[in-house]
């Protein structure tokens, strides 16, 4: 492979992870690193970059992470923001997952056809027959936006399937 090829590769590895510089940290104080500003990792069967458009489309066994955030799909199509000059940034703005889409952080799982990931404010956005489920209790809705740095879930026309724990179940010989 070309030098040209090399470095035109790992430019292009830069970019996608949206990588951010931590300002260096006082003597003795480790940086603190905000959650929008982790790296993102991105793995599929196949990538296509297109420059002029500000972004990149992944596809096939799609699986993006950041921090305790992993995102599963068939395609994902990453924009970039731009900066106030009209150039690349190489900073993720939004990320489009798309396909049987699979949503993992912490103890908390979510699924849907389509999700818009907005980076810079943190929220997903879930269409598609969604729903989320923590624990054995499951919420289905119309629309349902994870907030995660409020660590929230907001459901739109919600129908939500609740299991009671035993000792609340009624039960026989007059307990509640």
């Amino acid at each position: 492979m070309s030098w040209g090829k090399m470095f035109m590769l790992a430019l292009v590895g830069l970019a996608l992870t949206g990588m951010t510089q931590a300002a260096e940290p006082a003597k003795g104080k480790p940086a603190i690193v905000k959650p929008e500003q982790e790296a993102v990792q991105i793995k599929s069967d196949e990538l296509k970059i297109l420059q002029k458009q500000q972004k990149a489309i992944f596809s096939g066994n799609v699986v993006a992470t950041q921090g305790e955030l992993t995102i599963r799909c068939a395609r994902l199509e990453v924009r970039y923001a731009e900066t106030e000059e009209g150039k690349a940034s190489g900073r993720i703005k939004r990320m489009l997952f798309s396909g049987s889409v699979d949503i993992f952080q912490g103890s908390r799982r979510g699924h849907c056809r389509q999700a818009d990931y907005d980076r810079p404010a943190r929220r997903i956005l879930c269409q598609g027959k969604p729903w989320v489920q923590d624990g054995p209790n499951r919420i289905k809705g119309e629309l349902i936006i994870f907030h995660l740095d409020r660590d929230e879930v907001e459901v739109k026309r919600p129908r939500a399937e609740i299991e009671v724990p035993k000792e609340a179940r009624p039960g026989k010989k007059g307990r509640p």
